[in-house]
């Protein structure tokens, strides 16, 4: 693998998501991962994968996984015994997005309150007061919840609102291996924009003549994207049928957890990839998604990032990634193609 200038800090902040998590997991404890990301969101896949990763260095045994339609407590209950519920980590920790995440979150908090529970590194949002209430409500009766944050922002909410022990760990995606380019850039600027509730309106700006340029966003099907490999399109396709009938009956999902299970990893690995594939048709990357940013700097590639509808991830990039030299803030429109530009130049010397 190729030099870069920010593998030190990336080894730093592998690190300490290691340390935090063993400090609170010691060696051989026995845990269920609730809330596997069943969606094309490549950022929440490298989440999982980067839990994954951080506990099997730590030697913790992950015994039961979950997403939010094939949870199931009594069977998260046999499987685990008197062990440790993990949460998945995050940005839906709130009411931004009510469905599925948070709702297993809340009926998890609910079912298990007598379990010792951590919440993964998240970032906190809510609109709406009787929102927050609830969940107050929810962590603060649980005989034993701890909850990790993944900026200062989420931090001082946490420690405003929550009164349970609160902790700063990076986002778990940093536990993944950074590697090196996965394909030759097509393009100079590869723009990955949200087109969610979490986009910010902003008005486009040429890049000028003689930069290349392309925008997508990973949640869509790309024309001339890769095909998945036929293992992959059959575990999707059982991954599918099994959701959809957990969702609707406890009883299967308590019946047939683990072969759901068996299939989120290899997935998770697979959108991970995808959204490589992608960042890596640019020579430049510009972005408003959080793990474009970290899945950028995983790979080496520079970048400008913009801020997303919340501020997590300027909240963020003032935390943690604001010392990295591949990674370039833009306050505007003007500015991010003035630095993609810029970016552009440096990479095109470096190149020759």
């Amino acid at each position: 693998m190729t030099h870069r200038p920010d593998a030190e800090l990336v080894g730093r902040w592998s690190h300490l998501v290691d340390g935090v998590l063993h400090d609170l997991l010691p060696v051989g404890t026995r845990v269920a991962l609730v809330n596997f990301p069943n969606h094309a969101n490549a950022g929440d896949s490298a989440i999982w994968l980067g839990a994954l990763t951080s506990l099997r260095r730590m030697q913790v045994h992950v015994v039961y996984r979950s997403s939010w339609a094939t949870y199931e407590p009594v069977a998260l209950r046999r499987a685990l015994g008197d062990g440790v519920v993990l949460l998945q980590g995050g940005g839906n920790f709130g009411d931004l997005y009510p469905a599925n995440q948070q709702a297993t979150r809340e009926r998890a908090l609910a079912d298990l309150a007598d379990l010792r529970t951590i919440q993964l590194p998240q970032s906190l949002h809510f609109d709406d007061p009787a929102n927050l209430e609830r969940m107050r409500r929810l962590c603060e009766s649980h005989s034993d919840f701890t909850l990790l944050v993944r900026e200062r922002q989420s931090l001082a909410f946490a420690q405003e609102h929550f009164a349970v022990p609160v902790e700063l760990c990076p986002d778990l995606a940093m536990a993944l291996a950074p590697h090196d380019r996965v394909r030759e850039p097509r393009v100079d600027v590869l723009h990955l924009a949200r087109a969610d509730k979490e986009a910010v309106a902003r008005a486009v700006v040429p890049l000028g003549d003689g930069v290349s340029y392309e925008r997508v966003d990973w949640l869509t099907d790309l024309d001339d994207e890769p095909a998945w490999p036929l293992s992959d399109r059959w575990r999707r396709r059982l991954n599918q049928a099994l959701l959809t009938r957990s969702a609707k009956s406890p009883a299967f999902a308590r019946n047939t957890w683990k072969d759901s299970a068996m299939t989120f990893e290899p997935l998770g690995r697979r959108w991970v990839a995808r959204a490589d594939e992608i960042l890596a048709r640019g020579r430049v990357v510009q972005t408003d998604r959080l793990h474009a940013h970290l899945l950028s700097l995983l790979q080496g590639i520079p970048h400008v990032i913009e801020d997303n509808a919340t501020g997590k991830v300027r909240a963020y990039y003032d935390t943690w990634t604001h010392q990295c030299s591949l990674t370039t803030w833009a306050d505007t429109p003007l500015e991010a193609v003035e630095r993609a530009r810029a970016l552009v130049e440096v990479a095109r010397d470096r190149g020759r």
